[in-house]
């Protein structure tokens, strides 16, 4: 579960947010009841902002305040009083749930603890309000800020950073807020990482050279006895490391950070460490948890160490074995495993019940397979003689909610059953009357096409009876209407609720992939109308934005190529001419020149500017140095995004607009540089059982925006086509001897799992129902991925929203990791609105439309070898 969704998932029931987005109640905002005249107060995004008459330097000794969540109110004041009286411009977050937001379990680690910021002028007011700030917090708990140097003995702690923060966009083309460079002009980036807090500072003073060292000193005596420390995973809460123990045996090491890591009942990291401490030294002997090894304080967290339990996951198990998962896995073999697994999954917790213990968070990736017997892990969620301390951390389906008996977790282990069986039984947490259907279908997956399976066992549906049935495909009336309830024109961030990728750009909501711009001419390119207020909306707040980054994903050039292409040539025009000339620092099609390149040779034709030509010459060049260069450019994963695919689609597409402008040859070059850059993606490549999947070294995918379908359509628009009579093999591609076809017939193979745990055009069933449709749209995968993708909408009248007029006869769809809904064309109800045309050929043509995909070749033809300078003349 990636943690920026867990995060914004606070804020809305049924969309991700930002938690200060939502209206709070007067009772719940923080800060002084009075403030000084000479003041202007202001209110930016999560922050309050206290600006004195001081001029601020662009960077300094900026010094963080922290508290816990129920002693903000008291703080806060306290401290912002302190900075006006130094006549010290400051800032806090404005309510007491945006300081619990910021402490939860999962919120973003590098912002734990920053409650109130004052921004010291000089050194001598550095000194001074450091002084009184550590005499008047003395004792007050607060946790620590991981970057900065902390003060002892009071949550104080300071680090050098931008004071005026300019927009600083690193070597693989992602944004954030930066400093001015070290020569007062440009941008450099303002490190948050944990002990940063004196780096980027010419001079470091002296109060600060002492904090520093007195504490390096206290953390050089928290040492734990351990070597070979490795990081398992890190929250907010703390972390999971496995290291060699003094002794020489292999050990965990769960870390709980003081004062930070709250649940939804208020208890810290540590207070649930704590308890499961307890839990486990109850169990000890019984072989079902791990051993206790020790309990450490080590500077500001709490270390639990435990045996470390040698065995796979069974959520391992499933994703390396489920037949509907995995090409070529043995469905009778794993069948029987998923009897094991809960019969020996039941035997564990029969112990646990024996001894006053429930567990509550009973799912596959707690469940560790040990000699032939299984061991639960990760108790912080558990009762002990009915008392349990934490509350809401456990996943949504494992989750037992205020129960604490032994009937709880038996409930959660037929639903990790039923999980074993259909990986996609985890949207029963927002669908639950789908328990049967998807139960059913699961089944059906694992007894195969003839029917031949391993029935009964130990696995029962928790919900009615099963029913093999055909499942439903989504009404692309129903999520055009959830579009209307969704809409809030009144922000002017976004008009429609996207993925938390929408929200790490600025001008995210206004983007191709995560904003307006691709939802509007989806409705456009699919024959539907598109509301003028929304149309307005888009033209308004693109022309309005203060700074947008460069690129066709979430960038100004696809949101230029949006408004072109809803008619607003001048809107458009004038977008692409602010920000058109800032250079790429990637080749790829999302944020690189690959894709800004595609856009500007479309915006050439749609407004009619032969200049744009040359500007899309001229980023190609860029590309085509990348494609060509031994080294490869940071930031590459296989896909359309960020892939080589990527930029082999856009290089052909580019070749098709300017084919008439460009020199002699430079469409030649174009197609000779795709078939290269196929070769390339083609060594991110695996095979098994003759499905071509692409790896990031943990994963093995076959989506469209990061996964091995863009090869698909890149080999596809080089001349490929499906070969069904290629046999299967487990032998990777070789690069340099692939052909089109063999990459077209090893992606449409990854393209007919039937498991596909999201819904989304880049990272779910659209995206591969799409790429089946343009590649190979006889193939009896466009209509499993069809039915099977209305499982993962959401009846607007199951929803927060259910009292919206149109809620009735309205859907939403389920969002990247299927806990909140999107509606944006890269995860959400757009994506699906693109796919949702039963005329297989239409929906293929309008699926390259919207993403400006090279037309798919009707022949198998040459690809071209020759290489022709590229000129940007025409």
């Amino acid at each position: 579960m990636d943690p920026r969704h867990l995060a914004h998932a606070d804020a809305d029931p049924d969309f991700y947010d930002d938690v200060w987005q939502v209206p709070c109640d007067a009772a719940d905002v923080l800060g002084p009841a009075v403030v000084p005249e000479r003041v202007e107060v202001s209110d930016q995004g999560p922050w309050r902002v206290y600006r004195t008459p001081c001029i601020l330097p662009d960077s300094g000794w900026k010094v963080h305040v922290s508290c816990v969540p129920s002693r903000a109110e008291h703080v806060v004041p306290l401290v912002v009083a302190e900075a006006l009286a130094e006549d010290l411009t400051c800032k806090h977050l404005r309510t007491r749930r945006l300081v619990a937001a910021t402490q939860a379990k999962y919120a973003e680690p590098s912002g734990a603890g920053k409650v109130v910021t004052v921004y010291p002028v000089d050194e001598p007011s550095l000194a001074r309000i450091v002084a009184r700030l550590t005499v008047l917090l003395a004792g007050e708990p607060g946790a620590r800020v991981l970057s900065d140097v902390p003060v002892d003995g009071a949550p104080v702690s300071v680090r050098f950073g931008a004071f005026r923060g300019v927009r600083h966009v690193d070597a693989q083309g992602r944004w954030g807020i930066g400093r001015v460079g070290d020569a007062g002009t440009g941008s450099a980036a303002d490190d948050r990482s944990p002990h940063s807090g004196c780096r980027g500072a010419a001079v470091v003073p002296a109060l600060v050279a002492a904090l520093r060292d007195a504490a390096s000193a206290r953390d050089g005596d928290a040492v734990l006895p351990v070597t070979d420390v490795r990081v398992v995973h890190r929250s907010n809460a703390g972390g999971v490391y496995t290291a060699t123990w003094e002794d020489g045996r292999r050990v965990v090491l769960k870390e709980a950070r003081r004062h930070t890591g709250f649940d939804l009942a208020g208890s810290d990291a540590v207070t649930r460490l704590r308890h499961e401490r307890s839990a486990l030294e109850r169990l000890a002997g019984t072989g079902v948890v791990p051993e206790v090894v020790a309990h450490h304080a080590a500077g500001d967290s709490e270390f639990l160490v435990m045996e470390h339990v040698a065995g796979p996951t069974v959520t391992s198990g499933m994703a390396t074995g489920h037949p509907a998962a995995v090409p070529g896995a043995d469905a009778a073999a794993y069948r029987s495993w998923v009897d094991s697994v809960v019969t020996r999954t039941g035997e564990a917790l029969a112990v646990l019940h024996a001894h006053g213990v429930s567990h509550r968070d009973v799912h596959p990736g707690n469940v560790i397979e040990r000699d032939g017997r299984v061991v639960l892990v990760d108790l912080e969620s558990s009762a002990l003689d009915g008392v349990a301390v934490a509350k809401g951390v456990a996943t949504a389906l494992s989750s037992t909610g205020d129960d604490v008996t032994p009937a709880a977790d038996l409930a959660a282990l037929a639903r990790m059953g039923a999980l074993l069986v259909n990986p996609q039984y985890a949207l029963t947490a927002r669908r639950p009357e789908l328990a049967a259907e998807l139960t059913g279908v699961g089944e059906a997956d694992l007894a195969g096409p003839d029917g031949v399976g391993h029935g009964g066992g130990a696995v029962a549906d928790p919900g009615a009876p099963v029913a093999p049935c055909r499942p439903t495909p989504p009404c692309p009336e129903r999520l055009v209407a959830g579009l209307h309830v969704a809409a809030d024109p009144a922000r002017h961030d976004r008009l429609l609720p996207s993925d938390v990728a929408g929200f790490s750009v600025p001008g995210g909501g206004l983007g191709l992939l995560h904003g307006a711009g691709g939802v509007l001419i989806t409705l456009a390119a699919t024959g539907r109308p598109v509301p003028a207020a929304w149309r307005r909306w888009l033209v308004e707040r693109s022309l309005a934005a203060p700074w947008l980054v460069p690129g066709l994903a979430d960038g100004a050039d696809g949101i230029a190529l949006c408004l072109a292409r809803l008619g607003e040539r001048e809107a458009a025009r004038t977008l692409v001419g602010r920000w058109a000339d800032r250079e790429s620092a990637s080749p790829w099609w999302s944020r690189g020149s690959a894709g800004r390149a595609l856009a500007h040779a479309e915006l050439a034709g749609l407004l009619d500017e032969p200049a744009l030509v040359a500007s899309a010459l001229g980023l190609v060049a860029d590309t085509l140095e990348a494609v060509e260069a031994d080294v490869p450019p940071p930031g590459a994963r296989a896909g359309l995004l960020d892939g080589w695919a990527g930029v082999g689609l856009a290089l052909l597409r580019v070749a098709e607009l300017v084919d008439r402008h460009a020199g002699d040859g430079v469409s030649a070059r174009l197609r000779a540089a795709a078939a290269l850059a196929m070769r390339r993606e083609c060594a991110a490549v695996r095979a098994r059982a003759g499905a071509w999947l692409a790896t990031d070294g943990n994963r093995v995918m076959p989506y469209l925006g990061t996964g091995s379908a863009a090869l698909g359509l890149l080999a596809a628009a080089l001349g490929g086509r499906h070969e069904p009579g290629i046999p299967p093999s487990d032998s990777a591609p070789d690069p340099a001897a692939v052909t089109p076809g063999e990459a077209v017939t090893g992606v449409v193979r990854a393209l007919e799992l039937r498991s596909v745990a999201g819904a989304g055009l880049l990272h779910g069933r659209a995206g591969l129902l799409a790429t089946l449709a343009v590649v190979a749209p006889d193939h009896p995968g466009v209509t499993l991925h069809r039915e099977r993708l209305g499982w993962y909408t959401v009846p607007v009248s199951a929803t927060s929203r259910r009292e919206h007029p149109l809620a009735g006869d309205a859907d939403l769809l389920l969002g990247e990791q299927n806990i909140r809904c999107s509606a944006d064309l890269g995860s959400g109800s757009a994506g699906a609105v693109l796919v949702s045309d039963e005329d297989v050929v239409r929906m293929a043509r309008t699926v390259t439309q919207v993403l400006a995909l090279p037309e798919v070749a009707r022949s198998v033809t040459r690809v071209p070898t020759g290489m022709t300078p590229v000129t940007t003349s025409h």
